[in-house]
């Protein structure tokens, strides 16, 4: 099986679904976090983090700060630091949920991340996201699933050690900015339907975005009909073997440079590029390019029907 290690109360071992690349990017960074000394507190694993009596869906305002101090109007609150020590406190006042660090610099998500921010269907704002570090996430699987928030993310944000953001903002329908900040994705192993059906998306910022390690992109940007930009330029998905219906039904996005694009190991490219000109009902740009087909290499490629369907290049 290979060499066996212990994170953060978890066991992983090589040649178990994890890269050796994965492997090194942590033992390197774990001296980092000692040092670092856990500057900000970390949130509760997955959901277990909000223990409100209102329903998430009824939460309308998320405020994230490390400078808060009780008004009074407050009718609940609960400890919601991993270390249950009081370092982050939540509070209900009214329909808004305030998330407070009592340390400067905000806190930290924990390593499960999975639904963390899920289901917050009414939430349109979540203000202080640059307080809310995303760096030590690992599992990253419905993070934000179906939330009502217009934008999300921060310039610093970096999902340096993420390695798995499926379904991370799917169904996210009032979302129009996605912002990924520093973040590369560099060995994130899955990212499938990483934005299905966030159907008022019109940019995802993703200046460092170079995606090597991941495996499976199906339906990442399926039923983005606004997406107008997104930066690929940097990844190669050398290592993805499912592609399916990845970009199908992107109506408005003008322009995919895919010039480092290796895609050896694919093996279903199904409708990957399916229906990018422009609809009939939508306004916007068409598909006027997609730069790099060339270099694709698709020889192990057993499934390309409907590939570039319905595509006016």
């Amino acid at each position: 099986m290979g060499k066996i290690f212990s994170r953060e109360g978890q066991w992983y071992a090589l040649g178990a679904g994890l890269s050796e690349s994965q492997v090194k990017l942590w033992m390197e960074e774990e001296s980092k976090d000692i040092c670092d000394g856990l500057a900000v507190p970390v949130l509760k694993a997955k959901q277990s983090w909000y223990q409100g009596s209102t329903l998430r869906e009824e939460i309308e305002n998320i405020v994230i700060t490390d400078n808060y101090t009780e008004t009074g109007s407050e009718f609940e609150s609960w400890v919601a630091d991993d270390e249950e020590s009081g370092d982050i406190t939540c509070y209900v006042d009214g329909t808004t949920l305030i998330i407070a660090s009592n340390r400067t610099g905000g806190l930290a998500m924990h390593a499960n991340s999975e639904f963390a921010f899920a289901g917050f269907t009414g939430a349109v704002s979540m203000t202080g996201q640059e307080l809310l570090r995303v760096d030590r996430v690992h599992r990253g699987y419905g993070l934000f699933k179906n939330g009502g928030f217009k934008e999300l993310g921060a310039d610093n944000w970096n999902f340096r050690r993420a390695y798995n953001m499926i379904q991370a903002f799917m169904g996210c329908s009032a979302m129009v900015t996605a912002n990924l900040g520093q973040s590369t994705l560099r060995h994130v192993n899955s990212m499938r339907e990483m934005f299905r059906e966030c159907t008022a998306l019109v940019e995802v910022l993703s200046p460092r975005l170079a995606v090597e390690d991941c495996i499976n992109t199906r339906q990442m940007f399926y039923d983005c009909p606004h997406l107008a930009s997104v930066d690929m330029g940097q990844c190669t998905f050398e290592k993805c073997t499912d592609m399916n219906n990845m970009f199908r039904g992107c109506h408005s996005l003008p322009y995919i440079d895919c010039s480092r694009w290796r895609l050896r190991s694919c093996v279903d490219a199904q409708n990957m590029f399916s229906s990018l000109t422009q609809s009939t009902y939508l306004t916007g740009m068409q598909v006027t390019e997609i730069k790099g087909v060339e270099n694709f290499g698709l020889g192990q490629c057993t499934d390309m029907s409907h590939m570039f369907y319905g595509c006016q290049l």
